[in-house]
This record gives C-alpha cells, structure tokens and sequence, in this order.
C-alpha cells in the first residue's frame, strides 16, 4: 500500500481536522497502520484503533479514518470487516460515516452492507447511500434501489433514489 510515510502523512492529517485537539486521533490511525505495514503489529490490533477514531472521532478524524481503512482494507481484508460493524451500530451517525464510504468498499462487502442501509432506520442514512450511489454507480444495485424506491415515503429519500436509478440505468446504457 503507498503512503507518503509516517511523518508526511502526520503532518499533513491536521490541515483536515475542525478540532486540533484530535489531532492525536487521526496520529494513533496513522501509526497502527503504518505499524501494520513495518510488520511490527496485526490487523487484530488495528482494528480498535481504526473502530475508535471512526466512531468517536470529530470531523476530520473519521473521513481520514475511513479512507485509511479503504486503502488497508484492500491488502488485509479482515480489516474491511469493520464496515459491516459500522453499518450495524446502534448510532444513526456511525450508519451515516458508513453509507459515505458504500462507493469505496470492496464488492463482498457492499453485497452485505448496501441493502442494510438502503433500508436503515434513518432517512439520512438511506439518502446518503443511494445519493453516493448516484454519484459512483454500481449496476448490482438498481434492483435494489427500485425495491426501495417502491416503498420510500421520505421524499428526499425518493429524490436520492431516482437520482441513483438514473445514474445506474445510464451505466447500464454505456456498458
């Protein structure tokens, strides 16, 4: 996995955060994962440290986590597995950091998560999935978009799903 290092990937994280006192945050996920890379520790001790900041972490922190997570999550897949732990919290919140990153995980996952949370409790949740959908479309999603679309009430729901239906028939159109 390519990183720009330790130290320029740290100094570079805080021109990201709304709070500089969470800065230590952001520096722990960056260690553990280059830690994991030296060889020095496992993906079982990573996962706490990136589960932490993506749960408690404020703006800045969780974004940045979530993006190391995709990028590590492709060479130790058992860290990808988090998402899924994510997509199930009892936070609507920790849903919503989750659905932001539907685009970005690998495709077993997406299997799992994307109909949990085009279906989530949260209208939020749901029109952030399927406006991220519309966004990066993926063709093995329109059945379920129109599943949900059939049953939505939430109109900002509705809108997201129509953009998202829309997107990934013109997807289909150019294959």
């Amino acid at each position: 996995m390519f990183t720009f290092g330790r130290e320029h990937e740290k100094k570079r994280s805080g021109e990201y955060l709304r709070n500089p006192d969470e800065l230590h945050r952001i520096h722990y996920v960056i260690d553990a994962v280059h830690d994991l890379l030296d060889g020095s520790t496992t993906d079982d001790e990573v996962k706490p440290v990136i589960s932490g900041a993506f749960v408690d972490g404020g703006s800045g922190v969780w974004e940045q986590t979530g993006n190391w997570l995709v990028k590590i999550g492709r060479e130790y897949p058992n860290l990808s597995g988090l998402w899924t732990t994510f997509a199930s919290h009892r936070s609507s919140t920790i849903r919503f950091r989750a659905a932001a990153y539907i685009c970005d995980v690998p495709d077993e996952v997406f299997a799992e998560i994307f109909p949990q949370l085009l279906n989530d409790k949260s209208a939020k949740v749901r029109s952030k999935v399927a406006g991220d959908i519309a966004v990066s479309p993926r063709l093995n999603a329109k059945d379920q978009l129109l599943e949900r679309l059939a049953i939505e009430t939430d109109p900002t729901v509705r809108e997201s799903l129509d953009w998202a239906i829309k997107s990934t028939s013109e997807l289909a159109t150019e294959s």
